[in-house]
């Protein structure tokens, strides 16, 4: 026999019994199931999905109240003194605000940062996180 014919029969045997040729799915394999595809357009961009709202009269309400809201929970420096003077960490604030297991989650798989870094809740914690390192 030739070389190459001993080659060929190497390289089926070592395929045969890696199962890299396997046609049977095995439990472990992802199963896709059959979907319908719908005829309505969708935009998907990033698992996220842009709205739009009708009632501008209602929106520009919205926005007026919601700049109030955020003058109200805005993190002054005097509040992150207080909150450093009785004696908060940057992880009890991150629990106050709700954000202590997410942050866990993150941290554990690594999925959902770059979405999580653009909440409102994720940059005021990086604000007293910031304030907690510059006045130890």
């Amino acid at each position: 026999m030739r070389l190459s014919h001993v080659l060929v029969v190497i390289a089926a045997a070592f395929l045969v019994t890696s199962e890299a040729l396997s046609t049977i799915t095995d439990s472990n394999q992802i199963k896709l199931s059959g979907v319908e595809v719908t005829s309505q357009q969708s935009q998907r961009v990033l698992r996220t999905h842009h709205t739009i709202d009708e009632d501008d009269e209602e929106d520009e309400d919205d926005e007026d109240e919601d700049e109030e809201d955020d003058e109200e929970r805005a993190l002054t420096t005097t509040k992150m003194w207080r909150m450093k003077n009785k004696g908060m960490s940057a992880m009890d604030y991150a629990k106050k605000m709700n954000i202590d297991q997410t942050m866990l989650e993150i941290g554990r798989t690594g999925r959902g940062w770059a979405a999580f870094q653009h909440t409102k809740k994720f940059k005021k914690y990086v604000t007293y996180f910031n304030f907690l390192k510059e006045n130890k």
